[in-house]
């Protein structure tokens, strides 16, 4: 009986779905082109996953760590089905696209598994879950999908944007499983670009636009026979409103001088840069596939301070990748301490299936692996927090982000990335996306309180 009030209950309105989206920003664009596809398709949307007819979940694969939570937001959604079966669970994203046989022989109560290529009929594939399970679709070849685009609900919070400009990756970086699950590099035509981000910013609210790739100073060079990146954000800067620019996800191999010029003379280009170096033993680097050495690092790093005053950097780092010697961690570590770097996440190397660093001799045990994550973070926070002093008593722009609590907003400067930067709080009566001049008072931990310049 109760299943059938519920196909009644769904008959006298459309189905509800919610989405629930893991992972990087990349999978956060994803999420909101399929909510766009949904709204279109004229399903409705349920914030609370307990009232949804049906559930994404948009899952990450990248990492061992990741995956484990893609799989635990599984059994956490599974566990809101009824004995009637409702609501119907599906997951989909990268994780799905990877392991889809897998996950469909641990998770039996799941009513469909979908691989990035069923974005493409996502609406119909919903439409058919509702009336009975699909199993695993829509797991085509890496090598053939294309990008999912179209309209776009957006989860960011109102002052900001990703702006996806490629997908996929040519690097085979030998610890990476990126093109594995998305395929190779396909760049999105600029003239499709500029035409979203003068969507996105035209009405003011989006402030600052993020461009997000596997790799984005490779930007174009599938489509156009090197990169236009450069060319890309000429546009950006010249058709579009957006307050700030960003650019994240820069292979320091691919960063051209164009693009250094650029971020040297265009204030609406944020000075800063997410440069990846992951690190910096070149026989560490050379068995990563990285395409550069300790020596074109440090040479590049002295251009971009040279020609940048003010750069802010984050970069990311891998702990204990196999044949890391006591003496190549030592160099890492030595690096770090050298203040580079304003931001930093490090990770722990974890063997990631089907690729060539999964096979390599000299794995590190993860003891050792954990107590050099440790130290490192210890070496970075002190630098961090030292950069973070140097600024108390500034005045700075900042836009808001969201409400962290009762009169209490979270904003960021110029200087912070959403999502992976510290922020800036600040007291008072204000609404996402708001623009003004703030002095930065007091550092409590990682984040800054400031109050309004006079």
């Amino acid at each position: 009986m109760a299943k059938k009030q519920r196909q009644r209950k769904q008959e006298a309105r459309a189905p509800r779905i919610a989405l629930v989206n893991l992972g990087c920003a990349k999978n956060t664009v994803d999420s909101e082109v399929a909510l766009g596809a949904l709204l279109g398709a004229g399903f409705d949307l349920a914030v609370d996953a307990g009232e949804a007819d049906l559930i994404l979940i948009n899952t990450c694969g990248f990492i061992e760590a990741a995956r484990q939570e893609s799989r635990s937001v599984i059994d956490e959604m599974l566990a809101l089905k009824g004995a009637d079966g409702w609501p119907k669970v599906v997951a989909m994203g990268c994780l799905s696209q990877r392991s889809g046989s897998e996950l469909q022989k641990e998770f039996p109560k799941l009513d469909g598994i979908f691989g990035l290529s069923a974005y493409s009929n996502l609406a119909d594939l919903c439409g058919k879950i509702l009336a009975k399970p699909l199993g695993v679709c829509g797991i085509a070849p890496a090598s053939g999908r294309t990008i999912a685009e179209g309209p776009r609900l957006l989860l960011t919070d109102a002052s900001y944007s990703y702006l996806r400009i490629a997908d996929g990756c040519d690097n085979r970086c030998t610890y990476c499983a990126i093109p594995l699950i998305r395929g190779a590099m396909h760049s999105r035509k600029i003239d499709d670009i500029v035409e979203e981000a003068k969507m996105l910013t035209g009405e003011g609210e989006v402030k600052e636009l993020d461009l997000v790739a596997q790799d984005t100073t490779s930007y174009g060079s599938d489509l156009y026979g090197g990169s236009r990146l450069a060319e890309l954000l000429e546009r950006l800067l010249a058709e579009t409103e957006a307050m700030r620019i960003r650019i994240l996800y820069a292979h320091p191999a691919h960063l051209d001088n164009d693009v250094i010029a650029l971020l040297a003379k265009e204030p609406r280009l944020c000075r800063y840069l997410d440069l990846p170096v992951q690190h910096v033993d070149s026989h560490i680097l050379k068995a990563m596939n990285r395409h550069y050495s300790r020596e074109d690092l440090e040479n590049m790093l002295a251009k971009l301070r040279a020609e940048i005053p003010g750069l802010v950097l984050r970069t990311s780092l891998i702990v204990g990748f196999p044949g890391e010697t006591e003496a190549a961690f030592e160099d890492l570590l030595a690096f770090v301490r050298k203040g580079h770097f304003q931001h930093m996440g490090a990770f722990g190397y974890s063997p990631e299936m089907d690729t060539p660093a999964a096979k390599m001799e000299g794995m590190v045990p993860d003891d050792v692996i954990a107590a050099r994550l440790e130290a490192i973070n210890s070496a970075q926070q002190e630098i961090a927090f030292n950069w973070l002093d140097s600024r108390i008593g500034n005045i700075e722009e900042v836009i808001i982000d969201n409400q962290a609590d009762e009169n209490l907003w979270s904003g960021r400067t110029a200087s912070e990335a959403p999502e992976v930067d510290p922020c800036i709080l600040i007291r008072g009566e204000f609404v996402a996306g708001q623009v003004f001049s703030a002095c930065l008072n007091l550092r409590e931990g990682y984040d800054i309180w400031a109050t309004l310049s006079e």
